[in-house]
């Protein structure tokens, strides 16, 4: 659905809630999206950050290509508790490197600093 809007250029998804279960769920191909986000916020409940799907949605605006032009992202109502959580958001602001001119995150208290810094290098 997000790909429909090739315009679309600020997303805020706020306490993303699943309607079918995880068993339900297939996972087509991503699609290369048109739409070039300048801003991306993104907020979490508990679960829907211990919730699989919320970290593929993640990954996916990564993958489709959507923030290869965001200058704003904020994660920061998204605590990232596991490396699970860490890999998505790595993706996406590696995908927005290029562009990217304000990041907020937060990071929860079992996340080690020592891999973030050994990425920078």
């Amino acid at each position: 659905l997000i790909c429909a809007f090739d315009e679309l250029e600020v997303l805020h998804a706020v306490s993303i809630f699943w309607r079918v279960s995880p068993e339900d769920v297939t996972h087509p191909a991503v699609p290369t999206s048109l739409a070039r986000l300048k801003k991306l916020r993104v907020s979490a409940n508990a679960r829907c950050c211990n919730d699989a799907r919320s970290m593929e949605f993640i990954e996916w605006l990564a993958m489709s290509g959507m923030v290869t032009s965001t200058e704003h992202i904020a994660l920061n109502q998204l605590i990232i508790l596991n490396e699970t959580m860490l890999s998505a958001v790595e993706m996406t602001i590696e995908a927005s490197k290029f562009s990217l001119h304000t990041l907020s995150i937060s990071f929860g208290p079992d996340i080690g600093f020592a891999r973030c810094e050994s990425s920078s290098t």
